[in-house]
């Protein structure tokens, strides 16, 4: 009896069989589930701009903004969005609530090589580098990415937002990725 199973064990142990429990239904068709290149766009561009945080504050390094990119469908825009998270490091008033609201997106829009007196790219391909996170990085046929980083420039907006300490209210500020104009709008939720 103790052979037997003295073979049986060394059988088990040459010739291992692996056992894989099997994923339940739905993480099954996401396994299944291809990514897009967009979707893979949408990843890199999120980890650069989470990893390249500008920052707010003019007057101080400290303060990062929390930042990042989604896609809106409906309305074909791709929002990068900026803010400070949270009152408690926010501006004293709306006067500086405004000069860092303007100082981020200008921020962002130099990361992406956007020259934020003129508004025009820098780059001599004329198209920002946001394309880079949208193409193979093997990529070589350069008019199918131009003609990308066109389109894509021209669906990217930049969102930001300030609070003010102590209250409710805050600074919000939008504009195009390839653009100089800023919007701003007073939020005052403090009455």
């Amino acid at each position: 009896m103790i052979k037997c199973f003295q073979t049986v064990l060394f059988f088990l142990l040459i010739f291992p069989t692996s056992i894989y429990a099997q994923p339940p239904a739905a993480i099954q068709s996401l396994l299944k589930e291809p990514a897009s290149l967009f979707d893979l766009g949408m990843y890199r561009l999120n980890e650069a701009l989470r990893n390249s945080s500008p920052y707010y504050n003019p007057e101080s390094n400290e303060q990062k903004l929390i930042i990042g990119a989604t896609y809106n469908p409906v309305d074909n825009q791709i929002n990068i969005t900026a803010g400070d998270g949270n009152t408690k490091n926010g501006a004293k008033n709306f006067t500086q609530a405004k000069t860092w609201c303007r100082e981020a997106i200008r921020a962002i829009r130099l990361e992406f090589g956007i020259d934020n007196e003129s508004g025009i790219i820098l780059s001599l391909d004329k198209c920002s580098t946001l394309y880079s996170y949208f193409i193979h990085y093997d990529n070589t046929d350069w008019n199918r990415a131009k003609n990308l980083a066109k389109e894509l420039d021209d669906i990217t907006q930049i969102r930001a937002s300030i609070h003010i300490i102590g209250t409710k209210n805050y600074e919000y500020c939008s504009g195009p990725l390839v653009s100089k104009e800023i919007h701003f709008k007073d939020m005052i939720l403090d009455k």
